[in-house]
């Protein structure tokens, strides 16, 4: 599948040709193995299943058709294993056939914690193991915590990865770690570590993770952001900032003081030019933004949506827009869409939703629009 469409969803990722790939590797790899039989038991009702659902089929197959030995099982599966991915970040769809196995190993490898965690390593080299990696803080906290010590020296920076990734606290789609949550010291020990990593997936994953850290523990971040900042070259200034996105989109005042940022002096007019726009269409509105200060002001604008939910309560949304300088009594005058599709994390229901501005963590000018 070259690209996800309403034809080719998320789940499609796992499909028969994939599967039977899969099953061709594993049959080189291991000529007793029961390739037909294993590909017919992943495949089994695969279009009633979800994304999840797929990912536990095929995990199971693997159990039923591999060696009960977890040591033969991991051989056979490293044996069948594609080449490495040369690109970091590139997205292969055909990849994450890798998930359902390292589903395999987090449940039959945690009797042998240091093989499972080979594996892993071998795994996300191809693609992704950051959330099968969390099972083993579970299983062997002290073992699996020095095995991602070394990991932040590994020349793959998808390994390198893996270590900030895996301990996200807040990981979408693979759940919180309660432990991070609570005390997130280790986790930034480690990220001190990859904070100048060579590669930008790297630091862009160590951003994400402080990120997560900043919604239970704000003031922990912004020490670290603060300390970082000092002489910071120019890659590590952007990781700054990414990891600051949620601060700022909720107006923190440290986090705005960190990029020099102040409350902005404006008149703000917010006009909406698709008053009534339908379900899959777009809203479409003009700011205009006149400065009242004496002096330049750098502005980060920002724009929310008060999304109707369910039950007809209104829930906003914030997403990012630009960043603007604005001399004194000057006037700027900005245009912006926002698409109204439905998505896999939203649900768009009829009825009066609220616009504004945020500026600098201030919400400035207000409109509504009504969504048919």
């Amino acid at each position: 599948m070259a690209t996800l469409s309403a034809e080719f969803r998320f789940r499609d990722v796992y499909n028969p040709r994939v599967i039977g790939a899969l099953g061709d590797r594993l049959k080189a790899a291991a000529p007793t193995f029961a390739r037909d039989a294993f590909v017919e038991d992943a495949c089994r009702d695969l279009d009633a299943l979800g994304m999840n659902e797929r990912v536990s089929q095929i995990a199971d197959a693997l159990e039923r058709h591999l060696p009960a030995d977890f040591a033969a099982a991991a051989a056979i599966l490293r044996a069948a294993q594609e080449p490495p991915q040369s690109e970091p970040g590139k997205t292969d769809w055909d990849a994450f056939i890798v998930l359902p196995q390292c589903a395999f190993v987090s449940r039959r490898g945690r009797g042998d914690v240091p093989l499972a965690l080979a594996m892993l390593r071998e795994f996300t080299r191809r693609l992704s193991a950051e959330g099968d990696l969390r099972t083993f803080f579970e299983v062997d906290f002290e073992r699996t915590w020095a095995t991602l010590q070394r990991w932040c020296e590994d020349p793959d920076p998808h390994v390198r990865r893996l270590v900030s990734e895996g301990t996200r606290p807040r990981l979408p789609m693979a759940g919180r770690i309660e432990r991070f949550v609570r005390d997130p010291s280790p986790v930034l020990g480690l990220l001190e570590r990859l904070r100048d990593d060579p590669s930008e997936y790297v630091r862009r994953s160590v951003a994400n993770n402080l990120n997560d850290i900043s919604k239970d523990h704000p003031d922990a971040v912004l020490d670290v952001l603060e300390r970082w900042s000092e002489n910071a070259p120019a890659p590590r200034h952007s990781l700054v900032r990414h990891a600051a996105r949620t601060l700022l989109k909720a107006g923190n005042s440290r986090a705005l003081a960190l990029f020099g940022l102040q409350p902005a002096a404006l008149d703000v007019t917010l006009t909406v030019e698709t008053p009534r726009p339908a379900i899959g269409g777009e809203v479409v509105y003009v700011a205009t933004l006149r400065s009242t200060a004496s002096e330049p002001q750098r502005l980060h604008l920002d724009y929310v949506v008060d999304f109707v939910k369910a039950r007809g309560e209104r829930r906003p949304k914030v997403f990012k827009w630009t960043e603007r300088t604005i001399a004194p009594g000057e006037s700027l005058t900005l245009r912006r869409s926002q698409h109204l599709r439905p998505t896999s994390g939203r649900t768009l229901y009829p009825g009066e939703h609220g616009l504004w501005l945020q500026v600098n963590g201030q919400r400035m000018g207000a409109a509504t629009f009504e969504v048919v």
